[in-house]
């Protein structure tokens, strides 16, 4: 609210932990229709997202009482699995509507982070071999894109000129602008 009150600017929230097909959900939400247990079952809470309501609570509640729209801006995990197991070619074309035109798989410096979060002592991941490892990053760099281009989505159908996107997604989505914000500099040149 600091934003819309001393920056005259419209807030809007962009969730990790939503997939853009949950939208009617949140909509119910932010339109104070669902009581808060409602919201956590008919959105899948705890299928999308693995940590527990009490943690976000807070944050939902503020939005709705002061009517900050919020928005999913994920992928479906099977989409994320599509894209980590068979490419960005497998995906249908509603799958593929969620993403940019293109999405950056070539940045060695954001290779070098993706691969140092997983040390030689991570039992499941440590020493991967290079095909598993270049689909995980194919998979992170998917969701990043989606991530972004979803919330850039929204902004623009719902924002107005000065509106701004608060997007509340995990450390290593954004980390050194590696991943989200790398992978949207293409497509809205000095806007993000």
């Amino acid at each position: 609210m600091a934003l819309e009150a001393r920056a005259g600017r419209k807030v809007l929230v962009g969730l990790e932990m939503y997939p853009v097909a949950e939208q009617p959900a949140l909509d119910l939400w932010n339109s104070g229709t669902l009581s808060e247990t409602d919201f956590v079952e008919k959105s899948a809470w705890y299928r999308t997202w693995g940590y527990h309501w009490n943690y976000y609570r807070d944050i939902f509640l503020f939005a709705r009482e002061h009517r900050v729209r919020m928005f999913g801006v994920n992928i479906p995990r099977p989409m994320v699995s599509t894209i980590r197991s068979k490419g960005f070619d497998s995906l249908t074309v509603a799958q593929r509507a969620m993403l940019p035109p293109r999405v950056d798989l070539d940045s060695e410096e954001h290779k070098r982070l993706f691969r140092a979060f997983f040390g030689d002592e991570d039992a499941l991941h440590g020493n991967m071999p290079e095909p598993m490892f270049q689909g995980m990053y194919r998979a992170q760099c998917g969701w990043d894109a989606a991530m972004g281009w979803n919330a850039v989505q929204a902004l623009r159908k719902y924002g107005d000129e000065k509106a701004i996107m608060v997007v509340l997604i995990g450390s290593g989505h954004v980390a050194y602008g590696l991943g989200a914000e790398r992978q949207l500099a293409p497509h809205f040149k000095g806007r993000i």
